[in-house]
């Protein structure tokens, strides 16, 4: 499966658009939706992109979370818990989603416990409304 286009929208409403390069919260450099910018993206403070560039930066970011959803959950997802687990996915990492009791619920058949437990990924305050999102679109028909 892939990230559909709303996925996208969703994705990026949660993590946020940023045309100009900033530092995130550990101090990286980083522009778009999220993507960490590498030595090979030619990109330094106070550089923009366009949002067709940010999008470029989108895609190739997040194939990196559809192929994690895509090998570990072995289960049959719709659309929306394929998006939601994506997003999900994007912000916590591929190696903390792999190892998750999401994904071991969600293998089980045990779809509403594994709805439950996006909302064990904000230990962060802030968190917490991203991921009572990512639990509704998860468990939207």
């Amino acid at each position: 499966m892939l990230l559909s286009e709303e996925g996208k929208l969703f994705l990026t409403q949660q993590e946020g658009l940023r045309l100009k390069v900033y530092k995130d919260t550990k101090g990286l450099l980083t522009i778009g939706v999220g993507h960490l910018i590498l030595a090979k993206d030619g990109l330094d403070m106070g550089d923009e992109i366009t949002y067709e560039e940010a999008m470029v930066f989108l895609t190739e970011d997040v194939a990196e979370a559809e192929d994690c959803v895509n090998d570990c959950v072995t289960v049959e997802l719709s659309q929306n818990q394929f998006d939601a687990l994506v997003s999900l996915t994007f912000n916590i990492g591929i190696g903390a989603f792999r190892k998750s009791t999401l994904v071991k619920h969600l293998n089980m058949g045990q779809y509403d416990l594994a709805a439950d437990q996006i909302l064990v990924w904000s230990k962060q305050k802030e968190l917490l409304p991203r991921r009572i999102r990512e639990k509704e679109l998860f468990l939207k028909a």
